[in-house]
């Protein structure tokens, strides 16, 4: 099996010798053989807001949500203005058609076509600020989670959480969270129990798959050496694993079915799935 990638210098960033990380096998390229010289990047567009303070910046649909004083959302490509709301915005959220502003007080839904605000509630130091699937999911300090329709505010479900817990993420009408020690996948509309496994950190969603880490065996059962499993979102069932590192902390979805895992160590393991299921979750990522 080859050993991951090594990271990459940064374009335009220069980096001390005692810094660098050990080099690693570029799996079949000539080590000796230099690099080609990187390319400059160009700066397309530039916004400046005078006097302010660029507290949290967010893209989607050809938008681009910028939270300085107030929210304003430019046009991706060109950096023009196309909407501003004077809502203060610590950070964001986006879903279809909308974008949520949390302001540590309140959270704010407003329309991403033209910036119309379409409802608020209190929120006090929220822990979790989710959208999916026609859905705002809110956690605040107190623990008290509220989904809500984005369009209109109707409440879909409540509930108080018990503590510790952690709102993890939210897609494919599924909410991960872990509540008593137990990572928990619920129906996003209801709030309904699908599935649940002791021993099992939340990494990421991708590529259609949930991704844990732990000691979690097939059947659902605790026991062996921790590694990173892809699980079914629907039943929790084992799609795949992989035991090539240490620990993993968090997944992300890549080009061409690659899923990236990020490793403590500084290291990115970018592993190739198995392009279909196998009885047993038998089958192993590859990087």
């Amino acid at each position: 099996m080859a050993a991951p990638l090594g990271l990459r210098r940064r374009r335009g960033v220069r980096h001390r010798r005692r810094h660098r990380l050990p080099r690693r096998s570029a799996g079949g390229r000539d080590p000796a053989r230099p690099r080609p010289r990187p390319r400059l990047g160009a700066e397309r567009w530039t916004y400046g807001e005078e006097f302010g303070i660029v507290h949290a910046v967010a893209a989607a649909g050809g938008l681009t949500y910028v939270g300085a004083g107030g929210v304003v959302a430019l046009d991706s490509r060109s950096g023009d203005e196309r909407w501003s709301d004077g809502t203060t915005a610590f950070s964001f959220t986006t879903g279809a058609g909308f974008v949520v502003a949390d302001d540590g007080e309140e959270v704010h839904v407003l329309d991403a076509a033209g910036g119309g605000k379409r409802w608020s509630l209190p929120a006090e130091n929220s822990t979790a600020v989710l959208a999916a699937d026609g859905l705002v999911f809110v956690c605040d300090a107190y623990l008290r989670l509220a989904v809500l329709a984005a369009a209109d505010k109707a409440v879909a479900w409540e509930r108080e959480l018990e503590y510790p817990s952690t709102v993890h993420a939210a897609g494919d009408g599924m909410l991960y969270l872990t509540e008593d020690r137990l990572l928990h996948a619920w129906r996003a509309d209801t709030g309904d129990s699908v599935w649940r496994l002791p021993d099992a950190e939340f990494a990421g969603l991708a590529g259609g798959a949930v991704h844990v880490w732990g000691s979690v065996a097939e059947d659902g059962t605790t026991g062996g050496r921790p590694r990173l499993y892809a699980l079914d979102p629907s039943d929790g069932d084992v799609l795949w694993t992989y035991g090539g590192a240490e620990y993993v902390h968090a997944v992300t979805a890549g080009p061409a079915g690659l899923v990236f895992a990020g490793l403590p160590d500084g290291y990115v393991h970018a592993l190739r799935p198995p392009t279909a299921r196998r009885p047993n979750g038998g089958t192993s990522g590859a990087p």
